[in-house]
């Protein structure tokens, strides 16, 4: 099963099934290149709602999955965020529905381009134990700070713009894994019908790295999609 998972997750019905446990019934939506579905969703998953009114997230955890069918999930969550419980439970809302890993420092986590969350839960999900967002898109920077008053007491002029931010994390799809070529950071591949990331550069060798099979293959690879699992391989997007 992949270490990486986030999907858009539209909530349509709650209940409390008391003892601070809630039944959530809704569908997953994820419009990226690997089209999550209902099954690719695992107890412990991370389901962050945003309160309509007061623009509050909270973070649920996922501790019983009840059905899944497509893109249909009902799961059971119970409150998994700093501070006293929302005993008003999970909001109805287009939540995100998310995998975080402890064994790597970059988790897949949703964004406007493919899950269509609020920048607010997105937000949240950025500050949670120091993850980072996986997308190529730049981000601009911050605006200058205004200036003071001028003696006249006229108002100071407005200061200069900041520059723009660098480069989000980029991924290069690489098609089938080979021996004895050359792969970097974030290159993507495909072996024994599962999908890889590169994670340390190196020079591949069926012995030492080939992902999967080799004897030292997770010291340079992390295994994103398992076979068998809700993925239609589809090359370069255009």
């Amino acid at each position: 099963m992949s270490l990486q998972f986030s999907a858009r997750y539209s909530i349509s019905y709650i209940e409390d099934i008391n003892n601070g446990n809630w039944r959530i019934t809704g569908k997953i939506y994820d419009d990226s290149l690997i089209g999550y579905l209902a099954d690719a969703v695992q107890i412990g998953d991370a389901i962050f709602d945003e309160n309509p009114d007061t623009g509050i997230v909270n973070r649920w955890k996922i501790t019983q999955i009840v059905s899944v069918s497509l893109r249909n999930l009902v799961c059971i969550v119970s409150w998994d965020d700093e501070g006293d419980p929302d005993l008003l439970g999970p909001q109805y809302c287009e939540a995100a529905i998310c995998r975080t890993s402890s064994v790597h420092k970059i988790s897949e986590i949703p964004t406007i381009l493919f899950t269509k969350v609020t920048e607010s839960i997105q937000t949240r999900i950025h500050n949670i134990n120091n993850r980072v967002f996986i997308d190529t898109s730049i981000t601009s920077g911050t605006s200058g700070t205004s200036g003071l008053d001028g003696t006249s007491g006229t108002s100071g002029i407005n200061g200069d713009a900041g520059t723009s931010g660098t480069s989000g994390i980029g991924f290069k799809n690489k098609e089938q894994w080979l021996n004895e070529t050359s792969y970097l950071i974030n290159d993507i591949v495909k072996n024994i019908n599962n999908i890889y990331c590169c994670i340390l550069s190196h020079t591949s060798s069926t012995t030492l790295n080939e992902p999967g099979t080799g004897t030292d293959w997770q010291t340079y690879w992390i295994l994103w999609v398992e076979s068998g699992t809700s993925f239609v391989w589809q090359g370069d997007w255009t």
